[in-house]
């Protein structure tokens, strides 16, 4: 039933944009690295999903050239690529609705944010289910970097698993029950301030 669900959960996203696909290619490639882990008959399962969700979404592939070229070519700048982590970073932790030089924002979010979601991708390799959320958000990302739209809302999608990483960082964090609880307090009043501004 949990696996049927998630096919079902992930085919429907796929309907949404076609970038949710690289969603696809993160578990993809889990599944590939956690190989003898997998219960008997999954990745054949897998592999049929994937096709299935190919044939389905084949308008949505043929996907139009001007999308992918940068400047007469399809590798953009190596600026960009730290530009765009870094507007997607912002976006996720901030949204769009707050000014990227208001400091008495910005500079809390990129500690509260910042430490804690290094902390977490550290701390993401010492479990399956942490990896796998990297991959959820790496991949995304990864792809979204050679297209010319700038705009992080084609992979708001990978937000969640930011903040997950955020979270795990969070957790592991080396200090009291309470400085934690005060970390997360304050995110909460950054995310408030980013919704009602």
């Amino acid at each position: 039933g949990t696996l049927w669900l998630y096919f079902v959960v992930n085919f429907l996203g796929s309907l949404t944009h076609y970038l949710f696909l690289s969603i696809l290619v993160a578990d993809s490639l889990g599944f590939l690295i956690f190989r003898k882990h997998l219960p008997r008959g999954f990745f054949l399962k897998w592999v049929l999903f994937c096709l299935t969700v190919g044939l389905v979404l084949v308008p949505q592939l043929i996907i139009p050239y001007h999308f992918w070229v940068y400047q007469d070519s399809i590798i953009p700048p190596l600026i960009d690529f730290w530009e765009r982590f870094l507007l997607a970073f912002f976006s996720f932790g901030l949204g769009e609705s707050v000014y990227p030089l208001f400091w008495p924002a910005v500079v809390p979010a990129v500690l509260l944010f910042g430490f804690p979601f290094i902390w977490g991708v550290r701390h993401s390799f010492t479990s399956r289910e942490n990896f796998f959320v990297l991959l959820r958000l790496s991949i995304p990302l990864s792809i979204w970097l050679f297209m010319v739209s700038t705009r992080p809302r084609y992979v708001i999608y990978s937000a969640p698993f930011f903040l997950l990483l955020v979270a795990l960082g969070i957790q592991r964090l080396p200090v009291r029950s309470y400085g934690k609880g005060l970390i997360l307090l304050l995110l909460l009043f950054l995310e408030g301030f980013s919704i009602f501004n």
